[in-house]
């Protein structure tokens, strides 16, 4: 469309990043989630930038969003939110992917995972009240365990009933640990090792607190025409 064009700031991808690290304990990583071609910012150009800004884990989709991804970061962490679908393994062997596994009916083979706990989102994820037992007993390489805030946006006590549900579920065990998302954010308590940002590091906030971000996609257009009309008028 030759009237109508979007504009994509990295420099402010950037700024937004440092604005993130800032609210962060040094040794909380930042897992970038570029699912969605970046949420539609273009993951190539958002990818090579976020590793520029050091970091090394992002997260997507699907299989075909971590092919894709892949090329752009060609060593570092990705972890497919969607898991490993029968038939896959050999691709995720292939291109060293990591495969969120919240069915532990079905394990795939020599291919890394993380486990997700549902703590109370009740989307995907083995139960809390059994994790702890059965990550124990899980014959895999497990990388990281993790969990998925319901409504960190508008519901604290709950966010807080499910973080304390992952820590009862995941204590002292020997893997890392996220259950942060952008709205999640201002819950330090939840930082752990890691916080899974999405939209934050496109510079939309889900809660007003979050203000220290800004909009890295600019959508614009040429006016076509100006009418002014009364009041009322058709």
């Amino acid at each position: 469309m030759k009237h109508s064009w979007v504009e994509v700031s990295l420099s402010r991808l950037r700024k937004n990043v440092a604005a993130i690290q800032k609210h962060l304990s040094s040794s909380t990583r930042i897992i970038a989630v570029v699912k969605a071609n970046a949420y539609g910012h273009g993951v190539e150009s958002v990818a090579r930038n976020l590793l520029d800004c050091g970091i090394l884990d992002f997260a997507v989709a699907t299989l075909d969003e971590a092919v894709d991804l892949r090329q752009s970061v060609p060593e570092e962490k990705i972890l497919v939110l969607q898991g490993c679908l029968e038939g896959e393994e050999e691709a995720f062997r292939k291109h060293n992917l990591t495969a969120a596994l919240h069915d532990l009916q079905r394990l795939p083979e020599n291919i890394k995972v993380e486990v997700k706990i549902n703590t109370g989102m009740t989307r995907l994820g083995i139960s809390w009240k059994q994790a702890r037992m059965q990550i124990q007993e899980l014959q895999a390489e497990v990388t990281g365990l993790y969990s998925h805030f319901a409504s960190s946006d508008d519901d604290p006590d709950f966010t807080r009933v499910q973080l304390d549900r992952f820590e009862k579920a995941t204590a002292n065990l020997p893997y890392p640990r996220h259950i942060s998302n952008s709205a999640g954010l201002q819950f330090p308590e939840a930082h752990l090792d890691a916080v899974r940002l999405g939209l934050l590091l496109y510079g939309i906030s889900p809660i007003p607190s979050l203000d220290w971000v800004q909009p890295i996609l600019c959508w614009k257009t040429r006016v076509l025409a100006l009418q002014k009309v009364a009041k009322g008028q058709s």
